[in-house]
């Protein structure tokens, strides 16, 4: 493996962190929010991916 693709993949797995830590923080100013939503699609349809 070269430097350049370690660099890669560490850059890869920090930006996938810096997203998961954003998707999180987002999650909890909107949990109420989807909850509701939730509790509006009993089935999940929404949030099945």
């Amino acid at each position: 493996m070269d430097q350049n693709h370690i660099y890669q993949k560490r850059t890869g797995f920090i930006l996938s962190l810096l997203i998961k830590i954003a998707y999180n923080k987002a999650n909890v100013e909107t949990g109420f929010a989807a909850e509701s939503l939730a509790s509006a699609d009993p089935g999940g349809r929404i949030w099945r991916i």
